[in-house]
């Protein structure tokens, strides 16, 4: 049964989120109404739903600062940025608030501190003090009462859940003047039925000069579950008979049929010679079809649920279960040759197909879910370290698999804390250097070539390469005298416990940030750059895999041994003679579309037995802006990957991100395109000569 305590704390916890990028983005725009209303209706909601689950002091805390926010609404209370800081502080308080129903004595003493701070910022506390209450902008006449019938009917499961609707029927009361009447559903019945199912439903009339935003908010928490109709309505139409019988259930269509003993608008118009009878009869016709199109074209609203991720990873798992499954009914249909049971294959690859990405579209979430959170760090670190930095961001709608993002998240911040503390300079220092005191940084996600790209970029100082292979020297990490270009000195950062830091602060020194991060994008199959300009700023490129899960891929052979390549960075195939020569460390050139691509033997990178083919076949394969070949004896074709890890043996084998199992059962190593074809650039680097001298053979 579905735990409400554990649905309230997750969507508290959604509006805390909601709460704190409003206040951040009222921080540079303290008068955007439409972030006040958002930071009020989070504190709203919360209170009114955490007094619904028996979060009684959490409902009193967020009462206060609704109450505030209230004031803020009125523009009674100017937003100022230590108000802002109050206000993130109590949202802090209501995180740990969330984890316990009845908090400890000390916990609600540091929420009578903050809710005191509080109310010497509201003009009423301070008129009793003694303090200066702001100027009051020009008093506004109230608006006009508005009359709604509101119609109210919980969810059957309301009571096993846990939901009492009198809080809710509260809240709305005090909006205004309100009648209220409950009766039961026509489910009802005396003889059978089930005491913890809800047959409750209530019919309302609200009086109120309240805006009709402040009408639905009373049913944030429920308005997924219940069923909930607000209707404005004249006072005129309010107080007809028949409106009113029928709430109270009275059969619609005998009153109907009593009414309509008396003359009907239409008739009154027969017979004052204003129209003709079938020109009336051609009027009612149109208003029905106009009302019927009404209502086919009233938009649905779509429904949302929530999924515990334990049961998308089983979702998940069982497609890969059924991706295997249909690769071996595959084999079975090639081998038995067997008409029906090709076209029972190929019907099982559609469904399989479509199921995989229905799976798929369910667990990609925008990535924006994660950028969000940064912004706070970004303020309150660059604050801590007397810095003054924004954060701007881009590609926040870019989807990811929610397993990918979630792991994302703890890089991205050791990233961050990295940028803030060694990159960006103090304001003083910006401006001797003749940049704008404030720093930049960004943080962008795309898509490129089934891939996502997330780069995060500084207008710092950049990476001192001096003084990261000096201490890379001193630590062991490379000889003395050794020869690295500018890559290779800015990837020794990712080396475990290298650090250029002077002193161990808060933030960095220890030497373990950027091993976290090189660590954790290696385990989510992606790639790490660092690009920096000595004085410019640095740039890290993160590129990662859409999913962990299931990929298209090509499969290849060489000799018996069975490949599969990325499909989505496969660019063409081409034939290749065998007597091209490559050396022994398996690199060479090739001639492709009247250019030179460098390429790389997979018998000669992994070792494969077996007789070389005259004619072989060459992938070429784009990562980046780069074409690169990988040369095997046979492409065998389209394959569904399910992706399988590799044991700790085989962690380490540069060029394999995994393992997938076939149709026959056997196994077929899934490449790492990207880390091979660092490999040929290395290697190309290394030897230009013996590259051109394998093209000329």
């Amino acid at each position: 049964m579905t735990d409400p305590v554990q649905i309230f704390r997750e969507e508290a916890g959604e509006h805390l989120n909601a709460l704190e990028a409003a206040l951040l983005e009222l921080e540079d725009n303290p008068t955007d109404a439409e972030q006040i209303a958002q930071s009020f209706r989070a504190m709203h909601t919360i209170k009114g739903a955490a007094g619904m689950v028996g979060f009684d002091h959490l409902s009193y805390f967020t009462h206060h600062l609704e109450t505030y926010f209230d004031l803020v609404r009125a523009d009674r209370i100017r937003l100022d940025r230590e108000a802002i800081n109050l206000v993130l502080e109590a949202r802090d308080h209501i995180g740990g608030l969330l984890e316990r129903m009845n908090p400890s004595r000390e916990t609600m003493a540091i929420s009578e501190t903050l809710i005191r701070r509080f109310q010497a910022l509201m003009p009423d506390q301070q008129a009793e003090a003694g303090k200066p209450t702001p100027a009051q902008p020009a008093r506004t006449e109230p608006e006009a009462e508005q009359l709604y019938r509101i119609e109210i009917r919980p969810a059957a499961s309301a009571f096993r859940e846990g939901f009492d609707p009198l809080p809710v029927l509260r809240e709305l009361a005090s909006l205004g003047a309100c009648h209220c009447a409950g009766y039961l559903d026509k489910g009802f019945d005396p003889a059978t039925f089930d005491p913890e199912t809800c047959y409750l439903a209530f019919s309302a009339l609200l009086t109120t000069t309240q805006p009709r935003a402040a009408v639905e908010d009373v049913f944030i928490f429920v308005q997924d579950d219940w069923q909930v109709s607000i209707e404005p309505i004249s006072f005129d139409e309010g107080c007809r008979l028949g409106d009113l019988l029928v709430e109270q259930g009275v059969d619609p269509v005998a009153l109907e049929s009593v009414l309509q003993r008396k003359p009907l608008a239409g008739e009154l118009v027969q017979a004052s010679g204003l129209a003709e009878p079938e020109d009336v009869d051609r009027a009612l016709a149109a208003q029905d079809h106009i009302r019927a199109q009404q209502k086919q074209h009233q938009p649905a609203l779509e429904q949302n649920i929530k999924v515990p991720q334990r049961k998308l990873d089983l979702l998940m798992d069982q497609v890969g279960e059924l991706v295997i499954l249909q690769a071996r009914l595959d084999q079975l249909a090639q081998d038995r040759e067997d008409e029906a049971l090709d076209g029972l294959a190929e019907e099982m690859d559609r469904l399989s197909a479509n199921l995989r990405e229905t799976a798929f579209d369910i667990r990609m979430l925008p990535i924006g879910s994660t950028f969000g959170r940064f912004r706070r760090l970004v303020r309150d670190l660059s604050r801590e370290l007397g810095k003054d930095v924004t954060l701007e961001t881009a590609g926040a709608d870019t989807e990811l698999d929610k397993v990918v993002i979630d792991r994302l998240a703890d890089p991205l911040v050791h990233l961050l804390r990295n940028s803030l503390d060694h990159g960006i300079e103090s304001p003083q220092a910006r401006q001797a250097a003749g940049k704008p005191a404030r720093g930049v940084l960004k943080l962008e996600a795309s898509h490129h070539q089934g891939q996502i790209i997330i780069t995060l970029s500084d207008d710092g100082a950049g990476l001192n390469t001096g003084r990261i292979l000096e201490k890379a020297v001193e630590k062991g990490l490379v000889r003395a005298g050794e020869s690295l270009d500018d890559r290779d000195i800015h990837q020794l950062i990712f080396a475990p416990g290298f650090s250029t830091a002077a002193k161990v602060s808060d933030v960095s020194g220890r030497g373990v940030g950027m091993d976290v991060v090189k660590s954790s994008i290696d385990s989510l199959q992606g790639r790490v750059h660092v690009d920096s300009r000595p004085g410019q700023g640095t740039t890290v490129r993160i590129a990662l895999p859409m999913t962990l899960a299931i990929i298209d891929g090509l499969m290849v052979a060489v000799s018996g041994e069975r490949y599969v390549l990325p499909l989505s960075s496969v660019e063409e195939c081409i034939e290749t003679r065998a007597s091209e020569v490559s050396h022994r460390d398996g690199a060479r050139l090739v001639r492709h579309r009247g250019g030179l691509v460098p390429c790389l033997r997979l018998r000669e990178w992994f070792v494969v037995g077996g007789r070389q083919p005259a004619i072989e076949q060459t992938v070429v394969v784009r990562v980046g802006d780069a074409l690169f070949g990988i040369t095997v004896d046979e492409v065998i074709g389209h394959f569904q990957t399910v992706i399988k890890n590799l044991g700790r043996l085989y962690q380490d084998i540069h060029g394999v991100m995994g393992a997938t199992i076939m149709g026959n059962g056997g196994i077929a190593m899934i490449l790492d395109v990207a880390e091979l074809v660092e490999e040929i650039r290395v290697r190309g680097e290394q030897h230009p000569a013996r590259l051109s001298e394998g093209l000329e053979q």
